[in-house]
């Protein structure tokens, strides 16, 4: 991203911001068309939880210019509500800087307050251009999260995912960086966001942690049976979204954002076993009930 929009990010230079704000309050009156750039240079699970940010910000302003900086730009491509993605030019009347958000509180709640615009439609989308074409039908695996902490302890994913596969007679297809259980078709390393899309769309299930393959593959519309220690789902999920959450029993879970975690991702008890209180037959038979379901991809019905 060109370095100029550093100091724009950072609040600084005073008389860009005042000639922004008269601009908005000369046009917004008269119902002009106003240029709104965003930025939400984030990580790519919180990138997707600003698509409703600016779903919200287009119903607000419907005579406007959205413009986002972005880090992963696939993810907007096809959205109709953003008109310029990482745009050459700083010029606008009302600068957004929406990379930001408090633990202690539901992420659209937080925007909503900040902005002063309703965020009423919470699920995300993202539109998948083209399709993957496996063959048969497969469940989605991701071994990885953002901070050691979130992680299930190493082998548990593995043993839930073998018998995942056994009782549904599925494949198995990995996906993420560099973390993977060695079981299945591994495409760990192997694919652009775009690409990850296009195969969390096709996946039957999808199962993983808090992580931004999980927000991407809800918001190309898949089931998903997810692990939760220290952040709470309630915090960055729509409660219309296909998620079937499994949520630590420990005592201390949550600790994100109960706000007991100082830093990111180090466990305040300095140890991470709140995920290891998850049971392996608690996230088989919450899977074995999605794919067994009605709606289930693949499933007759």
């Amino acid at each position: 991203m060109p370095t100029r929009f550093n100091a724009l990010s950072r609040g600084a230079g005073l008389l860009n911001r005042l000639r922004r704000a008269a601009r908005f309050r000369a046009k917004s009156p008269l119902a002009r068309k106003l240029v709104l750039l965003c930025d939400g240079r984030w990580r790519l699970g919180d990138e997707i939880m600003l698509i409703p940010v600016y779903r919200a910000l287009k119903a607000r302003y419907p005579n406007s210019t959205l413009k986002v900086l972005c880090n992963y730009p696939e993810l907007l491509s096809l959205n109709q509500d953003v008109d310029e993605i990482n745009p050459e030019s700083e010029y606008c009347d009302l600068f957004l800087f929406l990379h930001e958000a408090s633990p202690a509180f539901n992420r659209y709640d937080w925007y909503e307050k900040k902005l002063r615009t309703p965020v009423a439609d919470r699920s995300p989308v993202v539109h998948v251009e083209g399709a993957w074409k496996p063959e048969g039908n497969f469940v989605a695996v991701s071994a990885e999260a953002g901070w050691q902490a979130k992680k299930w302890p190493e082998g548990l994913l593995a043993e839930a995912c073998r018998r995942i596969q056994k009782e549904s007679q599925l494949n198995i297809v990995e996906l993420e960086l560099r973390d993977q259980i060695g079981l299945g078709l591994s495409m760990v390393g192997k694919t652009s966001t775009a690409e990850a899309a296009r195969i969390l769309k096709a996946a039957s299930l999808f199962v993983g942690m808090d992580s931004g393959l999980l927000h991407l593959a809800l918001a190309v519309g898949t089931p998903c049976v997810a692990l939760f220690g220290p952040t709470m789902p309630r915090f960055y999920f729509a409660e219309s979204q296909p998620l079937t959450a499994i949520i630590s029993s420990a005592s201390c879970a949550g600790c994100w954002n109960a706000k007991t975690m100082k830093q990111p991702g180090v466990c305040p008890k300095g140890e991470s076993d709140c995920m290891a209180a998850i049971a392996v037959e608690e996230v088989v038979k919450a899977a074995q009930e999605i794919l067994a379901g009605p709606k289930a991809k693949g499933s007759s019905e």
